[in-house]
C-alpha cells in the first residue's frame, strides 16, 4: 500500500514536471518568434537604437522593447525570471518607455559583459 502511494506520487510529480517543461519550451518559442518580428534580438545598444528608429509609432516601439525583454527573460535567462527588470506594468499601469528601455539596456550590457568574460576565459586557457 505504501509503495503504491509512493509510486503514484512519483508519477504525479513526473506529470507535473513534464507539463512545466512544455510550458517553458512554449514560452521560449513564443519569445523567440515574437522577437523575430522586430529585427531579431537586440544584442547591443546601438542595434537597439537602430531598430527603434525604424518604427514610427510609439506603440510599435513599445511592442519591440517588450518583445526583447521577454526574449531576455525566456531565452537568454541572464537574470532571475522573477526580476523586476522584466515587468512591463507597475501597480496595474504600463511602465513608461524610458524605464522599459533602461531595463533592456541593463540586460543587454549584462549579456555583453558575460560574452566578454567568456572570451577572456577562453584566451586564458
Amino acid at each position: 500500500m505504501f509503495e503504491d502511494l509512493t509510486w503514484q506520487r512519483l508519477l504525479l510529480q513526473k506529470e507535473a514536471d513534464d507539463k512545466a517543461e512544455k510550458v517553458k519550451s512554449r514560452k521560449e518559442k513564443e519569445a523567440y518568434d515574437n522577437v523575430q518580428k522586430y529585427n531579431g534580438p537586440w544584442m547591443s545598444i546601438p542595434s537597439m537604437n537602430a531598430a527603434l528608429q525604424t518604427y514610427e509609432s510609439e506603440s510599435e516601439k513599445r511592442k519591440a522593447v517588450v518583445s526583447n525583454l521577454r526574449y531576455h527573460k525566456f531565452c537568454l535567462k541572464n537574470e532571475p525570471s522573477s526580476s523586476k527588470l522584466f515587468t512591463i506594468t507597475l501597480n496595474g499601469r504600463p511602465k513608461d518607455m524610458d524605464e522599459l528601455m533602461s531595463n533592456l539596456k541593463y540586460l543587454i550590457r549584462n549579456v555583453e559583459r558575460s560574452s566578454a568574460e567568456n572570451i577572456d576565459d577562453e584566451d586564458n586557457d
